[in-house]
């Protein structure tokens, strides 16, 4: 009997702290009291804003609601969803609004109803925010299910008090907030309504527990995601905030706040809130530690480096210093070790815990470098098996949950990972690291092609010649997806080039000339790279062989209009000069449609350009421990005809733009080195076209690095000292092998476990 009154006062006094909430921020508010009044006045000369001139309603981000779609931040998909609802007429349909707390559910949900009546909906699928439909809030009732009661009877009689179409407006929404506290039985009374609303009725409801709503009513809904904002945006939301209330501010101590408040919305809002009420003269990292009680990363952190170094007494005293309970100290230290195997070992992408998964990339990169230089482990896969051990440790649960026994189990584990000498063989941590093989040692990362050596100087192709062709074959489909697509086979002397200084000019010419005709005819990235050579057939004249990539629209695939085309543009290219049969001119291969075999012919045209390489050039290969031939290890000796029939005066290649080494340089910025199996030594894994499913993942990580960049830039200001400084300390953290590396595809000359 005594619920009602309760439910009241509690009703008064959540509309008396809305009201005081916009009072402080200078927005009007109606019918308030005289107490309501006179304690607004006293927040209101107290507040930054009354200090300072007086900003518009519109300078203050979240003054008030969003009125519009485009006002709601983030969400895009959430949006773009409900317009298109909208605009293709297909109005009024029952939403679940679904996601965390505090992200905008039941602003989209407004929005949404607001739209159903607005005048000019169609025109952007989006209420307007002028017409009386969108500023009355017309049409929209609230449901507050954990207040008002989720039972039945109430949840109905809501339902039937309203769900009565208005004459002043098209539809009515009825919107349940917390949704999952809906009893079982005011859920399955819901059914018929949602399903067969009244006319101009419709249902909308908003949950954080969307598991705990019946599966029948859930399944008569249409589901919208909402998701906490990105960092960037969360960011800059708080900045906006801050610059609008007159607040100064370090850009890294809303950087944390964010981090801390995990991208939802009223959280970041309300924790900024919470540092403004102390009236700062500025909002520092160490203001935001102290009102937040942030320290577990600084102390997790200090702990673990110690671990790292085996250094025991540097462990006690970190241990000691922090002040937690044991038990909570070993929940953080059991989800570090977990998140940095799975994310900085495996190189998947598993948040273990937010708060963790918040430390900086670059201080979990030293503490991964720290544990593989005292195992002098050359790669960071092979930290797998110890980190391994280092987990089922904390697997087996204490029998014991006193302090003490928890700190003895801390003495027992930092035995296990201090014990014996730093050499991986001997200590418990590394014992079956030693049994792998020793890696060889890596080639320069930089894939380009070799430096040319000076005009004039007669040559033949060498072994560093081969690796740069390797390595400009597999370039372009790692970084562009694509393979070439066509072979062809240059002899200026059927056009009357007699001696080497027209004939290069004349290969030189078809490629420029093959460069301006596929782009007339399609779009897309054109390659090509050319070698010259000596004809074995035809004296030592000199040669062009050329393999290329056409762009869509004009690639040649066997037996399609588009090698007809190219075949009759070959035929009739400088067909005036020409002084033989048009065949022995110029030559073209295009390739084949299966993937299978496309891969092979792109790799079989390579090696074509590596036929002049003498048997007596030697290489190692690192899985027979030995030095043989390079044609030998390359596998092409029955498909390439290996013959050598003179020297070639420098510059041996040319390559188009896409292929340049500057090209490269700038693809491989920012830590973005490419896999190179022939560096590695992984000479059957050569030919297999393991690059195109390399491709989307070196997009991805690329697309999250400029990401980082550009957040660094936004938070410091773009090319600032501090946003140089973070950058470049970014950039180093990448700096690994590109093996370790985060890839969706299984690695192909390393373990999985290494990827």
């Amino acid at each position: 009997m005594r619920r009602q009154p309760r439910q009241g006062r509690q009703r008064r006094q959540t509309r008396q702290t809305r009201q005081l909430r916009q009072a402080r921020q200078g927005l009007p508010v109606p019918h308030r009291t005289p107490k309501v009044a006179a304690q607004a006045a006293a927040c209101a000369e107290r507040s930054p804003a009354a200090r300072s001139p007086p900003l518009a309603r519109s300078d203050y981000a979240d003054a008030r609601p969003p009125q519009t779609f485009a006002e709601i931040r983030g969400q895009e998909h959430a949006k773009r969803f409900l317009s298109r609802l909208i605009q293709r007429g297909q109005i009024a349909r029952p939403i679940l609004f679904e996601g965390a707390y505090g992200s905008g559910k039941t602003s989209l949900a407004r929005l949404y109803a607001r739209a159903l009546n607005c005048r000019d909906r169609r025109a952007c699928g989006s209420p307007c925010g002028r017409c009386q439909a969108c500023t009355a809030n017309a049409g929209f009732h609230e449901y507050d299910t954990p207040l008002e009661g989720g039972d039945k009877a109430n949840v109905l009689r809501f339902v039937t008090d309203r769900a009565r179409p208005q004459t002043a407006y098209k539809y009515v929404v009825l919107f349940f907030d917390e949704a999952h506290a809906l009893e079982r039985r005011a859920a399955e009374a819901l059914l018929k309504s949602v399903e067969e609303p009244p006319d101009g009725v419709t249902f909308c409801f908003a949950t954080t527990h969307p598991g705990q709503i019946i599966a029948p009513l859930r399944s008569r809904l249409r589901s919208v995601v909402v998701k906490p904002l990105p960092a960037r945006l969360a960011i800059r939301l708080l900045q906006e905030r801050a610059e609008a209330d007159g607040l100064a501010y370090d850009p890294a101590a809303l950087a944390l706040l964010a981090g801390l408040k995990q991208g939802h919305p009223r959280d970041l809002l309300n924790g900024l809130g919470q540092l403004r009420d102390l009236e700062p003269p500025r909002i520092t990292v160490k203001l935001v530690r102290e009102v937040f009680d942030v320290d577990h990363d600084v102390h997790l952190l200090t702990y673990v480096t110690a671990l790292a170094d085996g250094d025991e007494s540097a462990q006690v005293r970190a241990w000691f210093a922090w002040q937690e309970p044991a038990a909570t100290k070993i929940a953080w230290l059991q989800a570090f070790l977990t998140s940095l195997y799975y994310n900085d070992i495996l190189g998947e992408d598993a948040v273990v815990d937010a708060l963790v998964a918040s430390i900086e990339e670059m201080d979990r990169r030293r503490i991964i470098d720290r544990f593989r230089r005292r195992l002098r482990l050359e790669r960071t896969g092979g930290l797998a098996e110890p980190w391994r051990r280092m987990m089922a440790f904390w697997a087996t649960p204490a029998d014991d949950t006193a302090p003490a026994a928890l700190e003895l189990r801390v003495a027992v584990f930092q035995d296990l990972v201090n014990a014996g000498p730093v050499e991986p063989a001997q200590s418990d941590l590394g014992q079956d690291t030693a049994r792998r093989p020793t890696p060889t040692p890596r080639a320069p990362e930089r894939l380009e092609l070799a430096a040319v050596p000076a005009p004039g100087k007669s040559r033949y192709i060498e072994a560093a010649d081969v690796r740069a062709i390797v390595a400009t074959a597999s370039y372009l489909p790692q970084e562009h997806g694509v393979l070439f697509n066509a072979r062809f086979d240059v002899r200026p002397a059927a056009y009357g080039c007699d001696d080497d200084a027209s004939a290069r000019a004349s290969i030189e010419a078809f490629c420029r000339d093959l460069r301006d005709a596929v782009a007339s005819w399609g779009q897309g990235p054109f390659a090509r790279l050319t070698l010259f050579m000596r004809d074995p057939d035809r004296g030592g004249d000199l040669r062009g062989l050329v393999v290329a990539h056409l762009p869509q629209g004009t690639e040649p695939r066997a037996g399609d209009d588009a090698t007809g085309r190219i075949d009759a543009w070959c035929r009739a290219w400088r067909a005036a000069d020409r002084t033989t049969e048009p065949e022995n001119g110029i030559s073209f291969a295009p390739a084949p449609l299966r993937r299978a075999d496309a891969i092979t012919f792109h790799w079989r045209a390579v090696m074509q350009l590596c036929a002049g390489l003498d048997a007596g050039v030697t290489h190692l290969d690192p899985q027979a421990g030995r030095v043989c031939p390079l044609r030998e290890l390359l596998h092409e000796a029955g498909a390439v005809a290996w013959r050598r029939a003179g020297p070639v005066s420098d510059p041996l290649f040319s390559v188009s733009e896409l292929l340049a080494p500057q090209a490269v340089a700038n693809a491989c910025a920012h830590g973005m080195d490419l896999l190179s199996a022939f560096d590695a030594g992984a000479w059957e894994h050569l030919r297999t076209g393991w690059e195109l499913e390399e491709h989307p993942d070196r997009l991805s990580a690329k697309a999250e690095r400029r990401a980082r960049l550009d957040e660094i830039a936004e938070i410091y200001g773009a090319d600032t000292p501090q946003a140089q400084d973070a950058q470049a300390e970014r950039i180093a953290a990448w700096s690994r092998p590109a093996e370790e590396r985060r890839h969706t595809w299984p690695g192909a000359w390393w373990p999985r476990a290494e990827a």
